[in-house]
């Protein structure tokens, strides 16, 4: 029969004597609690594959290069007659996963023939095994060697030096810090309990109860400094609760109360290395502002702030500083200048890049500077990164430049447009005013490109959607490719769409990180300078500084989260942010453009921007219906659907005549603009729409599946007339069935109806044609996951022996099908593809339930290894092929170590 590779990468693994088969027995018999819900499908597999995770790693014997080759192919003509041959019907498998009564294998004649077949596999696969033992991988290719080479016999440990003394929950500097392999960061989950704790013992205290607030602040000051570990920090907590919320009314005298005791306790918290009652008092710190005493004691927070083994505490030590007006961020510029260190002064910069003031100062300027003089590379690259920095853009004078650069000639108009909208409500009236404006020929592509920007929703105070980095000058970029720039964009040269949001979140897909990268030395160079400029302001400009390093102190504490209200303007996130009026009034006068691109434009964007802020212009997108050019006849008509069942509800004459249309796209709009705006439709609208509806899917002037969309989205009546449709067609027309099953994914779950929809499913899901089977199958799976299992017919028990019988359809695309929709079951789906590849008689299942292991995860590695054995060829190809390409050897050590 000749032979078969097994692997052509593998580590040695011995496996105990503990039988497969046996395990595969330990799941029948845990199925005897006769309940497959997802909690006992895990219960049943990880009894079943304890065993199974028994391998003893053993010493890899050296082999040369020949003898490793013979050692990964199995020879299985010599071990004929140990062949594994499965003899259960598909529906004797599935009686096995869900029949109570057959899993009972409890008499003594059926435990001997269960040990008999045990001693059977084991000398089946103690050959696989040894096999496996030897292989020597110095021979293997590069491309087939685990990267990183791994000790059999030594224990693997985190670098405990890397970790220092810090001990997770422990006492000391480690004290409610959660550290890794990756650094340092606050317990929030434990800090929290332990303030409301320390709140739940004191709340019946005089000074607690009381409104004296200088009493308060001396209660806590003398717990926080003295006071038993946990309730030092408890008090700690609060009193920086009590300044958050009385900042506002502190007198002089309580100010420098709190200064005092929090300067004098620091010293002996720095020399503990207590960073977590540091975090407190120095946030405490910064909350104040700038004051004589934390002048006075400025070198304490500059000693914090060098000591790299404290690096929590390092950062509240920079916010404390910044939070000194002149005199704290001339400081910071000093250090950040020295060279006594690789990371301080790195860091500081990197701190000192996030605030408000320095991105508004100095960066956004020197991109400006960019924009305005550097040749046309350096334009779009401070471009994109200006559109990443949102309103900051605005606020730091670039509006004027940026409406200047939309009328160059060679530059991308687009990404222009799109930076002064990210600017937000400034960015979107200045683009207003100029769409207003620009009434001449030449500037129709300016028109064109601010109507469709405006529709983006933008919020107030968008953060910006890059990181900005500062780098050491040696290392940076910008001297190979652009000289003589501060800064240098890295990420796509394209407009950041606000209005792609809600596709990117229900995609699961997101933005790559885009940074700005910022030269250390010409950023150094900037702060000096910059720095001069603030030291000869006035003492105005000082408040103004004073105010914008508190609100970057009030939004960058790392101890905010015990004090927040949950996600306030969580953001008047993109998907929530308003558009204006005036903005949809500029639209509508666009609708009446004499330029065609800027009527389908402004209809464009009016439907994007849909119900809500849209609905005024119903009227004048009515009116564009009759527009004598098909493509605005096309916007606007699919516009009307999006703004909503009751407006649109009113035209639906008119769309129910569109469906007529001579231009394709004007059909397909109006189709789909009946199916948005079905649930307003009273009776007989509906009727219509049934009506208009049933003649373009006879005459197939529009797409079949946009059609049978359609009719799903306007009721059950719309679900019962396809199921008719179904019944009636012709054999032949197999295209019509499936574009009809297939938009039975729309089907409404919650109805009763949706009983008649399955049951129509299960029958055609025999026909002759695939593709009517594979949209059966498909639809089947949508519901049974739309369905979140509570409707009878989509239960495991029912809906799994359908899709495990499509394992041995003749169509390939259908088993894969079936083998995705079995292994969405999750340890179900598993234990149904360890039945089939054992138990099953036919072959073609075996085959694909041996895939479907591999899909599993690599805890499926020593059922699959039955495969090996299987009497079918096919199927031991299958197996090994499953093997080689799903698992790396790393995983599997790492399983079953």
């Amino acid at each position: 029969m000749g032979e078969i590779t097994i692997f052509n990468s593998f580590e040695g693994f011995e496996m105990n004597r503990t039988p497969v088969q046996d395990a595969i027995s330990a799941q029948e018999e845990y199925q005897l609690s006769g309940r497959p819900t997802q909690e006992n499908y895990e219960g049943r597999l990880g009894q079943s594959m304890s065993k199974l995770n028994s391998f003893e790693r053993r010493s890899v014997r050296p082999l040369n290069e020949r003898g490793a080759n013979e050692m990964m192919s199995f020879h299985v003509g010599s071990a004929k007659k140990k062949l594994h041959s499965p003899e259960k019907s598909s529906k004797e498998v599935m009686q096995r996963v869900f029949d109570d009564q057959e899993l009972s294998l409890t008499s003594p004649s059926q435990q001997r023939v269960l040990e008999q077949e045990e001693d059977r596999i084991i000398d089946q696969m103690q050959a696989i095994t040894n096999n496996l033992a030897r292989i020597d991988f110095t021979t293997l290719s590069p491309n087939r060697r685990p990267s990183v080479p791994v000790d059999l016999e030594a224990p693997q440990e985190f670098d405990r030096i890397s970790r220092g003394s810090l001990n997770g929950r422990t006492g000391g500097r480690g004290f409610l810090l959660n550290v890794n392999e990756n650094g340092a960061s606050i317990d929030q989950e434990s800090l929290e309990a332990l303030y409301l704790s320390y709140l739940e013992k004191v709340k019946n205290e005089a000074w607690f109860l009381g409104n004296d607030l200088t009493k308060k602040i001396q209660a806590l000051l003398g717990v926080a400094t003295s006071g038993p570990h946990e309730e030092a920090l408890g008090a700690a907590v609060h009193l920086l609760h009590v300044v958050i919320r009385t900042k506002e009314i502190l007198q002089s005298d309580q100010v420098a109360l709190i200064l005092s005791g929090v300067f004098a306790a620091l010293p002996s918290f720095a020399r503990g290395k207590e960073q977590m009652m540091m975090i407190i008092l120095l946030e405490i710190i910064a909350l104040l502002g700038g004051s004589s005493i934390a002048l006075a004691n400025i070198g304490q927070l500059v000693n914090i702030l060098l000591d790299t083994d404290l690096p929590l505490a390092q950062r509240s030590a920079f916010l404390a500083l910044y939070a000194q007006g002149t005199h704290g961020f001339s400081v910071l510029v000093n250090l950040a200048a020295k060279e006594f260190d690789e990371f301080v002064p790195l860091q500081i910069l990197n701190w000192l890049a996030e605030t408000h003031e320095i991105r508004t100062r100095i960066i956004i300027p020197s991109l400006l500077n960019d924009l305005a003089l550097g040749d046309q590379r350096r334009k779009m690259t401070a471009l994109a990164a200006l559109n990443r920095l949102g309103s900051l853009v605005a606020e730091s004078g670039g509006l004027s430049l940026l409406m200047a650069q939309m009328g160059e000639a060679h530059i991308d108009r687009n990404l222009v447009a799109a930076t002064i909208r990210s600017c937000g409500h400034t960015g979107e009236m200045a683009l207003v005013k100029l769409l207003r404006g620009s009434n001449s020929s030449s500037s129709t592509l300016i028109r064109k490109v601010v109507c469709f920007v405006l529709g983006w929703r933008v919020p107030a105070d968008a953060p910006p959607a890059m990181r900005v980095s500062v780098v050491p000058y040696q290392v940076a970029e910008h001297y190979h490719l652009q000289p003589g720039t501060m800064c240098l964009f890295k990420g796509k040269i394209a407009p950041m769409n606000f209005g792609d949001t809600d596709k990117e979140e229900s995609t699961g897909t997101t933005q790559e990180e885009e940074t700005l990268e910022v030269n250390s030395r010409d950023f150094t160079a900037a702060l000096q300078r910059y720095l001069v400029v603030r030291q000869s302001q006035s003492r105005e400009v000082e408040e103004e500084f004073v105010d914008v390093s508190h609100r970057h102190v009030v939004k960058n504490q790392q101890l905010k989260f015990l004090f927040e209200e949950g996600e306030q303007n969580a953001d008047e996130s993109y998907g929530n942010a308003r558009i204006s009026a005036e903005v949809v009034r500029a639209l509508v006068a666009c609708l009446s453009d004499e330029n065609p691109g800027v009527r389908e434009a402004a209809a464009n964007t009016l439907g994007t921007i849909g119900a809500g802020e849209a609905l005024s212009a119903l009227e004048p997108l009515a009116k564009a219906l009759n527009d004598g050019d098909a493509n605005v006849r096309a916007m606007a008509t699919w516009a009307i659907g999006r703004l909503g069942p009751d407006a649109g509800s009113r035209c639906l004459r008119r769309l129910c005549e569109l469906l007529r249309d001579n231009y394709w796209k004007v059909r397909t709009a109006a189709c789909i603009s009946i199916g948005q705006i079905g649930q307003g439709l009273n009776s007989a609208q509906t009727q219509t729409a049934y009506t208009a509806l049933s003649k373009v899917l006879k005459d197939s002037s529009i797409n079949k599946l946009t059609v049978c969309e359609t009719i799903v989205t306007l009721g059950v009546d719309g679900e019962a007339l396809l199921l008719n449709v179904m019944k009636t067609t012709p054999a032949g027309n197999y295209k019509l069935k499936a574009a009809v099953i297939q938009s039975l994914e729309l089907a409404n779950v919650t109805k009763p109806t949706i009983d008649f929809v399955i049951e129509e499913l299960f029958r055609h899901s025999s026909d002759a044609m695939i593709e009517v089977r594979r949209a059966c199958l498909s639809t089947l799976e949508v519901l049974r996951r739309r369905s979140r299992n509570n409707v009878t017919y989509l239960k495991p028990k029912n809906i799994l022996p359908l899709f495990y019988n499509f394992l041995q359809d003749s169509a390939q695309e259908i088993r894969e099908l079936a083998v995705a929709s079995i292994a969405a079951f999750g340890p179900q789906g598993e234990l149904v593809f360890i039945e089939g590849l054992t138990k099953d008689r036919n072959a073609t299942i075996r085959v694909e339930c041996a895939k479907g292991l591999g899909m599993m995860g690599v805890q499926t590695f020593r059922a699959l290894l039955f495969g090996l054995r299987d009497v079918d060829e096919a199927v031991r190809k299958a197996t090994s092929q499953t093997l080689r390409s799903r698992f790396a050897v790393a995983d599997v050590i790492a399983e079953y170590k």
